[in-house]
């Protein structure tokens, strides 16, 4: 049954990418049926509307709209840059994320999982600050103070190693 439902969902990206589609068709396609918030962007009306599957789709809207670092294609964050056509996320999201879906422990859900974790592999990143010293006088060639300098610095994680089981 997963097996035909991947097959499914390749099939729709696919026809998601071909010019034959209307937009409000191609909206809904990327959805997992029964949801609303699960998959390429939502199709909810508001943020209470959620599909038939309601815990799974609560995941999934927390995981779009709560998580708090999100670098979307080609935006830079800290240093980092997300050439991908996919948006990345924080990688405490993606972990509070497969916890839910793995909490709802039913079919929708345990699909919406494999799908999101084992067939796209999303990456996530993590922020570190990174301290630096800086010399801000010097006397002849050396220098004699020194300013410690503190920046955030971004980096991707593959997600296997960030979300373990």
């Amino acid at each position: 049954m997963l097996k035909l439902g991947l097959v499914a969902f390749a099939l729709c990206a696919v026809l998601y990418n071909s010019e034959a589609l209307p937009k409000k068709v191609k909206s809904s396609m990327l959805i997992f049926a029964g949801t609303k918030w699960c998959g390429h962007r939502n199709i909810a009306k508001s943020y209470n509307d959620l599909g038939k599957y309601r815990r799974t789709d609560k995941c999934c809207r927390h995981h779009d709209k709560r998580c708090r670092w999100r670098l979307r294609p080609m935006q830079t964050l800290h240093g980092l840059r997300n050439w991908s056509g996919f948006t990345s996320s924080h990688c405490s999201c993606e972990v509070t994320f497969k916890k839910c879906l793995r909490k709802v422990n039913n079919h929708p859900s345990s699909a919406v999982m494999y799908i999101y974790f084992k067939f796209l592999k999303p990456r996530c990143f993590r922020i570190k600050i990174v301290t630096k010293r800086v010399c801000i006088k010097r006397r002849w060639l050396r220098c004699t103070k020194y300013k410690i300098v503190k920046r955030k610095k971004a980096y991707f994680v593959p997600l296997n190693k960030a979300v373990a089981k």
